[in-house]
């Protein structure tokens, strides 16, 4: 059984925050929480991570 292996873009923002986004161009946003960091696109990402933080 061979393992399916594609690009995982959701690891382009790690640890890249206040760089910009490759997409809009805004800075990458950065929580930590518990000793865990998670980037995330702030503007153009859909969904948004946590509410009103816009």
């Amino acid at each position: 059984d061979e393992t399916h292996r594609e690009p995982r873009s959701f690891l382009n923002v790690h640890l890249q925050a206040d760089k910009p986004c490759p997409r809009c161009g805004n800075p990458i946003s950065e929580v930590k929480a518990n000793q865990r960091i998670t980037n995330f696109f702030r503007f153009c990402q859909p969904g948004g991570l946590l509410k009103g933080m816009r």
